[in-house]
């Protein structure tokens, strides 16, 4: 009798089969002390120095969740064949400490940073640009930014928001009250639109914008038609606080 008691105890305290999942950076580098959750397993994980965390290897599919202060919460959902299954590595977002368009560079941040809107011209006709670009810079052709405001997703739709390549001109000809005249520019204007897809994340303050195969150059978003053609008067009308665009280079 005690010997089938204590192999009933063994049997009842033997640690079920664990398999491994990771949580890293968008960078790749592992994050330590994120907290790990499996909807419908009572265990709670914490990642160790090597972002690793372990859980019951229960069959079925699963949803995980993933996050720590700093950074941006994530899911994935994934399967259970057996013990020799493994769960899923998740990447997390590390939060801006502002609201911003962030485009992930070669293991940091680029923060394009807003540059004025201005029109030159006559009061009949003219161009609108910017005159700075900034230093934000991106390898393409791939481009993702991370873009955290503010907004909630149909706000974000409602204002406009929009990506546009940049060129630059020195001088136009532009018509005036005695006809048309030659004006030095020095301006980045827009040179058509690039499509762009926007994807809400977790913390729904923050938002993943992804564009495929641009071509070295400069580019900007903006919003309210601040770079598309509209009158002077339209223009003159918008307070000086909207007229702002957010540049940045893809090399």
């Amino acid at each position: 009798m005690r010997f089938a008691a204590l192999l009933l105890l063994v049997a009842c305290t033997t640690e079920p089969t664990r398999i491994e999942g990771k949580v890293v950076d968008i960078w790749g580098h592992p994050i330590e002390g994120a907290s790990v959750i499996v909807l419908g397993q009572t265990e709670r994980p914490m990642t160790d120095s090597h972002g690793i965390f372990r859980v019951p290897a229960q069959p079925g599919t699963w949803e995980i969740k993933a996050g720590r202060e700093g950074y941006i919460p994530t899911t994935a959902t994934f399967e259970i064949a057996d013990e020799n299954s493994k769960a899923p590595t998740l990447q997390l977002y590390q939060k801006p400490k502002e609201t911003g368009f962030f485009l992930l560079g070669q293991g940091a941040y680029a923060q394009a940073k807003p540059q004025q809107v201005v029109a030159k011209g006559t009061a009949l006709a003219g161009h609108r640009g910017i005159e700075e670009v900034g230093a934000a810079e991106a390898d393409g052709p791939a481009l993702r930014v991370l873009f955290t405001t503010d907004l909630r997703e149909d706000e974000i739709n409602r204002l406009g928001l929009e990506l546009v390549r940049l060129k630059y001109i020195r001088e136009a000809h532009v018509s005036g009250a005695l006809g048309p005249s030659e004006v030095k520019m020095n301006l980045y204007v827009a040179d058509g639109k690039v499509d762009f897809d926007l994807e809400a994340l977790r913390s729904r303050t923050d938002y993943l914008i992804t564009a495929s195969e641009l071509e070295p150059g400069v580019y900007a978003f903006h919003s309210g038609e601040m770079l598309d053609d509209m009158t002077q008067e339209v223009f003159a009308q918008t307070p000086p606080e909207l007229r702002l665009a957010w540049p940045f280079a893809i090399r």
